[in-house]
């Protein structure tokens, strides 16, 4: 959430975010339980994408290889 209000983002395009979402009977709105702080949540996950990125970066070409080498893999579907 933090990422569109530093974009000012506006509430119709905050909506054109979720709006290919709405209404779809596989999917449910959850929330955390207890006492949890938006902010402190957010903060969270930030950190735990960054670290999931620099992982990301770091196993790279382990990543492209085993991509590339396996047949099975649809490549297509798995191309960057």
């Amino acid at each position: 959430m933090q990422y569109f209000l530093d974009q000012r983002a506006s509430p119709e395009q905050l909506r054109g975010q979720i709006e290919r979402y709405l209404g779809k009977p596989y999917l449910q709105i959850t929330t955390p339980s207890g006492e949890a702080d938006g902010r402190v949540l957010e903060q969270a996950f930030s950190a735990a994408f960054q670290q999931a990125r620099q992982l990301w970066l770091e196993g790279r070409a382990q990543i492209e290889e085993l991509l590339l080498k396996y047949p099975w893999l649809k490549r297509p579907k798995n191309r960057p």
